[in-house]
Formats: C-alpha cells, sequence, structure tokens
C-alpha cells in the first residue's frame, strides 16, 4: 500500500519472507498428494508462521509477544523438517528445498532478532527506583534496606536467604 495506510504487521521485514515462503511452498504444495500427511503439516505450519507473527504484533504483554513469535520459530523448524521429508520421498529436488530452507533460515533470524529486541526493550524499561538515583543515594538507600532483602552493594555474590537470617 503506498498511500501509507498500513497494518502494524504490514511494516515489518520478517513478515513480508514469510509470504514469500509461504507463496513459493503452495505451489509445491498443490501437486502434492494429501497422503503424505507431512503435506497437511508443511501446509497448516507455514501458515501459523505468518498468523503468529501477526499475532505477536497484535498482542501488547511483551511476554506474550515473545511467545507469539517463539510459536512462529517453532513453526519455521517444523516446515523445515517437512521439506527434509519431501525429498526424502523424492517429491522435490534438494536444490529447491535449501532454497525454501534459506529463506525459512532469514524468517527464523527475523524473528529470533525481533524477539530480542522486545525482550531488551522490556528490560530496559523496567528499571528499578534505586537505579535512577544517584550513586551516592543509591548506596544510602541500599543500606537502608539491606537488613530487609538482597543488595548488590552490600553483599555481593551472596545469594539472600530470608531463612538464614
Amino acid at each position: 500500500m503506498s498511500d501509507g495506510t498500513q497494518f502494524p504487521h504490514e511494516k515489518l521485514t520478517v513478515y513480508h519472507k514469510a509470504l514469500e515462503f509461504f507463496e513459493r511452498i503452495q505451489r509445491h504444495l498443490s501437486t502434492w498428494s494429501r497422503q503424505h500427511a507431512f503435506v497437511d503439516h508443511l501446509w497448516r505450519a507455514s501458515e501459523s508462521v505468518v498468523f503468529n507473527l501477526v499475532e505477536a504484533v497484535r498482542l501488547r504483554q511483551t511476554e506474550k509477544k515473545t511467545l507469539a513469535v517463539d510459536y512462529a520459530i517453532g513453526s519455521v523448524m517444523e516446515c523445515a523438517a517437512c521439506l527434509d521429508i519431501a525429498v526424502l520421498k523424492r517429491l522435490i529436488e534438494k536444490a529447491v528445498a535449501n532454497e525454501l530452507k534459506s529463506v525459512l533460515l532469514e524468517v527464523c533470524k527475523m524473528s529470533v532478532g525481533l524477539r530480542n529486541s522486545w525482550t531488551a526493550s522490556r528490560t530496559s524499561a523496567k528499571r528499578t527506583p534505586s537505579s535512577t538515583l544517584p550513586s551516592t543515594a543509591r548506596r544510602l538507600a541500599c543500606r537502608r534496606i539491606g537488613r530487609f532483602g538482597p543488595c548488590s552493594h552490600n553483599r555481593p555474590n551472596i545469594l539472600w536467604n530470608p531463612l538464614q537470617e
């Protein structure tokens, strides 16, 4: 869409790569017999990659977003395994399967990058109140609360167990 109206998932390169794989694999799937169980599995897994990426963009909570991306990554792996089976059953040439798997590998790498970027933005957004204080005030705050819980300034490299105190 050139007029600037896009859904959020349409802005993702990984979404378009997943669609590219879906389009390319459909050409092969339409010629294969459904008597092979993996054909239906590959059909559903290739759709699942696209749908889970869309779902990840729709969700607001980071944990759920990353879970949806993990499902997409799992579906990518299933597609790769189905391509291996297709080669073994002589339904597709190994060179063609490798081309398709290279697209899947790109989708996988991009999905991992997307998940990592969402996870990183979540951890940087969750700053503890003491980390926003100047260092002197942070040390004083740690001394005050040190007796109630763990504090890296008071007890480095020691696991705090409230039952031992």
